[in-house]
């Protein structure tokens, strides 16, 4: 293989930044996804049959999951927001 002296270090990073992207996001949240449903299931049993102490403890979960879960699904806008904030004017995003 052999290396392109007319690309720039920039469209090198871009390029790996964007595959990265690419194949570890959507693991990312497929991993999410499968946690969340576990989480609130393990919730969901405490809150049955965990007595007074449990229910607490189960409503701390379910509570914890779904701030996850909103926080997950705008992961999208906020990683987008944060590559406009560093990336330089003119860039591609």
């Amino acid at each position: 293989m052999a290396i392109d002296p007319n690309v720039t270090i920039n469209e090198l990073t871009n390029a790996i930044t964007e595959s990265l992207a690419n194949q570890i996001y959507p693991k990312l949240l497929e991993w999410a996804g499968i946690l969340s449903v576990i989480f609130i299931i393990w919730g969901g049993i405490q809150y049955i049959i965990g007595g007074e102490k449990g229910a607490e403890t189960g409503k701390k979960i379910i509570t914890a999951v779904i701030i996850g879960l909103i926080i997950i699904a705008l992961s999208s806008l906020i990683i987008s927001q944060v590559v406009n904030l560093v990336s330089p004017p003119g860039a591609p995003t």
